[in-house]
């Protein structure tokens, strides 16, 4: 999809990558439009500078207080949104900043139950069986977890993560 075609969210995106000592990366499963696995994210509110969102929306979503990060992608990405515009219509693309999280102080907890089912490190051996699954390339489709498209199709492979 075109840039030009998307129906963009005014409200700017942030994503964070927290990865433990291992290189198991923290990741939640959203119950709320856009469904599915997903990392730390969400909008930048008014006022607020891209990283001060993100070290919001990762204690809000995690419990963690982030200490140290460095920005590893900036874009615009198709994206569905729980968010709609005057007609009514939902957004289906964001601007997206995403980094990387280096040091950070807690340990992660659910800390949204109502907006999240889990939040858990997970290496990049599930990453990819999960999106294997969803795609239909791995052998149980009985297994398989959705993906919110932001990620699977764009921030992580741009990352090279997957």
């Amino acid at each position: 999809m075109e840039e030009n075609t998307m129906n963009l969210c005014p409200g700017k995106s942030v994503g964070a990558v927290i990865r433990d000592k291992d290189g198991a990366i923290l990741v939640l499963y959203r119950k709320k439009r856009p469904l599915g696995l997903a990392l730390p994210a969400g909008h930048i509110n008014e006022g607020e500078t891209p990283p001060d969102a993100m070290q919001r929306e990762v204690y809000e979503e995690t419990g963690l207080e982030v200490k140290r990060y460095r920005e590893v992608l900036h874009g615009t990405f198709p994206n569905p949104c729980s968010r709609t515009d005057a007609a009514g219509k939902s957004y289906d693309g964001h601007e997206w900043w995403v980094y990387e999280v280096v040091e950070w102080s807690g340990v992660p907890r659910l800390m949204e139950p109502d907006k999240h089912e889990f939040v858990a490190f997970k290496g990049l051996g599930f990453l990819r069986y999960s999106l294997d699954l969803e795609l239909g390339h791995a052998p149980d489709p009985a297994d398989a977890t959705n993906w919110d498209p932001a990620w699977r199709d764009y921030i992580l492979p741009a990352l090279k993560i997957i």
